[in-house]
């Protein structure tokens, strides 16, 4: 067990780390391990990788702006201009404390709840989820500092962005343009990386470009916990929202930290980028979501992430049968590992940003220029993996000009909302259905 919990921190590092390497392609890597692992070992080798991928993902983009997973984009935009205003230290022990404390709250609810969670989980409708998701779409209308009516379209060009390629169910293709690269859709990693975040870090390139780095310790943990208190309300509705949204089958932790990023943005006055309490909120949703999210699989043998059906895949080659006493099992030793990773990630993204603190005094323009390469490269290699990778970095470089042109807006909710795009419209299209045949 304890190997088992070794390779998931070291996989899991490597998913934070290093854009485009995902927790469903970190599983990808770790297979052949997987294959000669006891069922209780998988499952504590995929919460690891999940749990330590988000501790380390949110330091890289609070630092250097290089976004170690998709839920990190927060941690870039707010987490990265706190870095530039020589607040990175404080920003990464609040989102590490953050993080663990969705963990830790994650997993006390879990075990309050566990007695009646299928009933629970019956309450949870389409209805539900389609309200929920039209929050979201609200909250990204008028949050920011677009206009309401940029944000639209923003909104519509997401949405335009992901029904790009060909789709099974209705046997129809958008916009390929009888490309046999566009019919798997555009690369998720080229999208991002083209209208938001290089055009993010060009914006920063300025001349005298320097950043100082505070080294943590433990009395700025220890300082930073008696501050949590001040920050309490910030900390529950990052909970609540991360645990609701995650916890609701057909959504992902995704939405939770969208959620609860955009909602604490609507109650901020006087928003400014570089808001500690935006990126805490994001960062506790994120790590409560997490686990919430595996509990359809833990529970009632339901997987409903890819990275979910893969390592269901791999039980059931074992001989695993789904009933509710095997499940328990799983459940117990995947608490217990999410718990020790939390304090594992806790006590790393210290020791990692003392770390890279000899960067300090540098001119931070020569990383943002090593740091453009590296996600040119990241995008090649992303598509590499799938026999794609000239088709990934063309994306990119197709859709780069769009971004640089659209870099005095925030673009995040346009990127947001085509991550999200395929729960959005699966979930209105199933209530309209339900709703049609009703009516």
């Amino acid at each position: 067990m304890v190997l088992a919990f070794i390779i998931g921190c070291f996989f899991g590092i490597i998913s934070g780390l290093v854009p485009g390497i995902t927790l469903f392609v970190s599983l990808i890597m770790a297979y052949p391990l997987l294959l000669s692992m006891s069922p209780m070992e998988v499952m504590v080798v995929y919460i690891t990788i999940a749990s330590i991928s988000q501790f380390f993902g949110s330091v890289s983009a609070t630092l250097f702006s290089v976004p170690g997973s998709l839920t990190s984009l927060p941690a870039l935009y707010e987490g990265h201009a706190l870095t530039k205003n020589n607040q990175g230290g404080e920003a990464i022990m609040y989102s590490a404390i953050g993080s663990f404390i969705g963990s830790v709250s994650a997993v006390a609810i879990s075990l309050l709840l566990i007695s009646n969670i299928v009933v629970i989980y019956s309450l949870f409708t389409t209805e539900l989820r389609s309200l929920l998701l039209l929050l979201t779409l609200l909250l990204f209308v008028f949050i920011g500092r677009n206009r309401w009516y940029i944000n639209v379209l923003m909104i519509l060009a997401g949405m335009g962005l992901g029904l790009i390629g060909y789709d099974m169910s209705s046997n129809t293709d958008v916009l390929t343009f009888g490309n046999a690269y566009l019919y798997g859709g555009l690369p998720t990693i080229s999208v991002v990386l083209a209208l938001f975040i290089l055009p993010l870090i060009v914006s920063y390139i300025k001349p005298n470009n320097k950043i100082d780095f505070i080294k943590l310790s433990l009395q700025g943990y220890k300082d930073t916990l008696k501050d949590m208190a001040s920050k309490k309300y910030t900390l529950i509705r990052g909970v609540v929202i991360g645990y609701l949204v995650g916890f609701i089958p057909g959504l992902t932790f995704h939405v939770g930290t969208t959620l609860a990023y955009y909602t604490e943005k609507r109650l901020t006055k006087n928003y400014k980028q570089g808001n500690l309490n935006c990126l805490l909120a994001a960062e506790t949703a994120n790590n409560t979501g997490v686990f919430t999210q595996i509990l359809p699989l833990l529970l009632i043998g339901i997987p409903i992430t890819n990275s979910q059906a893969f390592i269901y895949d791999i039980l059931l080659a074992k001989g695993m049968t789904m009933d509710v006493e095997s499940l328990y099992n799983l459940l117990i030793a995947v608490i217990v590992a999410y718990v020790l990773s939390a304090v594992v990630g806790v006590y790393t993204a210290g020791k990692y940003v003392n770390w890279v603190s000899v960067v300090a005094g540098l001119d931070f323009n020569k990383i943002y220029y090593f740091v453009i390469i590296l996600l040119l490269g990241v995008a090649f290699y992303a598509g590499s993996m799938y026999y794609q990778g000239w088709y990934y970095l063309l994306a990119l470089l197709a859709l780069l000009p769009f971004g640089l042109l659209l870099k005095k807006y925030d673009t995040m909710v346009l990127v947001f909302t085509f991550m999200l795009h395929d729960i959005f419209i699966s979930t209105f299209k199933t209530l309209f259905q339900l709703h049609g045949t009703l009516l």
